[in-house]
């Protein structure tokens, strides 16, 4: 077992800690915003997929929802492959029920044009 930092906190801490440095606020400050950020997001997410019945990937996005209620952006780094695969997964299959659209074969009639000759009186 490690007793080290690892890998995807310490990305969590550098970045929070460069936006933290460029924004001149405290680094705990720009933590406590990705966390909302990611719940906010996550809770968003959740009820999109909610609309189309994709149970795996409804949960996902609830664990992620979680994640960031308990924020945890450890575990919520650890999600995203899932999610992603899932909501790949639902946009092929909504692709699947749409049907593809036919190509126009013909060209459109345009409108004749009438010259309008002066009649002679």
């Amino acid at each position: 077992m490690s007793t080290g930092i690892s890998a995807n906190r310490m990305e969590i801490l550098q970045i929070a800690d460069a936006v933290a440095r460029e924004k001149s606020i405290e680094k705990e400050i720009v933590i406590e915003a990705m966390e909302h950020a990611l719940q906010k997001a996550a809770h968003t997410l959740k009820g999109s997929i909610g609309n189309f019945g994709a149970k795996k990937a409804f949960a996902t996005a609830k664990e992620l929802e979680f994640a960031g209620k308990e924020k945890d952006l450890l575990r919520a780094g650890e999600l995203v492959p899932a999610m992603e695969s899932e909501l790949t997964l639902l946009v092929k299959q909504l692709g699947e029920l749409i049907p593809a659209s036919p190509r126009r074969t013909t060209k459109r009639n345009s409108p004749k044009r009438h010259s309008h000759k002066p009649t002679k009186s």
